[in-house]
């Protein structure tokens, strides 16, 4: 089955200049976002990145071996020899990762069978990071989109509540849930501090970013638990 739209790849192929200059243009947005992955994993092994178009956030991510799917060969960055690009993932190049970071959920043709697969094939201990558009930025992503022409302008939006419920139906929980990146230009001090600030309740929604952090439910206790 095919992993993207159709009309991400179609977009990435035509454009990928372009996506390459907004790469360059946005780095300060995508290194925070790096970061903030990076903190979020400890003392990592082997991770799998899932992206389109993004794969810049591999950046300042701390890992003896970083697998990565990218939407296009064209926008591969070889920038580190433990860096590897696959064009598929079976169950082997899952199963000995300690983390899976999907950072193109909203490009992916069924994320539902997608994340199914990945809860299925990862280990018990494995941590799964998803990055998902916040509400709030997704309008004005998408008049953003239009003007700067960065990103396909049809892709999957995925509301929390669908989110949600989709964790639950891949045998997932929730772990840790937050909103990031409330200003995402680099003004020295400025942003830093507004960045920290609207990380608080009810500011938060004007975050560009939800990050939430999924473990497995362990069957054997729920099922020790119904007895």
């Amino acid at each position: 089955m095919q992993y993207y739209l159709n009309s991400s790849e179609k977009f990435f192929e035509k454009n990928f200049n372009e996506r390459l200059k907004f790469l360059r243009d946005k780095s300060f947005l995508f290194s925070e976002i790096s970061k903030f992955i990076n903190n979020c994993i400890n003392n990592s092994k082997e991770i799998f990145i899932f992206c389109a178009g993004n794969s810049i956030i591999a950046n300042d991510i701390q890992s003896e071996k970083i697998n990565i799917k990218e939407i296009n060969e064209k926008l591969y960055q070889h920038f580190d020899d433990k860096i590897f690009y696959k064009k598929t993932f079976e169950k082997k190049d899952i199963e000995d990762c300690d983390h899976l970071v999907v950072a193109d959920i909203e490009h992916q043709n069924n994320p539902a069978l997608n994340l199914l697969q990945l809860s299925n094939f990862m280990k018990d201990e494995a941590r799964i990071i998803i990055l998902s558009k916040n509400f709030f930025w997704m309008f004005i992503l998408k008049f953003l989109k239009i003007i700067f022409n960065f990103s396909p302008g049809r892709n999957n939006f995925l509301p929390s509540s669908y989110l949600s419920n989709l964790y639950s139906s891949c045998n997932l929980e929730i772990v840790r849930s937050e909103k990031i990146i409330a200003l995402p230009i680099n003004i020295p001090i400025i942003t830093d501090l507004i960045n920290k600030i609207f990380r608080l309740p009810i500011l938060n929604w004007f975050c560009v970013l939800n990050i939430t952090i999924l473990k497995k439910i362990n069957t054997k206790i729920n099922k020790e638990n119904q007895k």
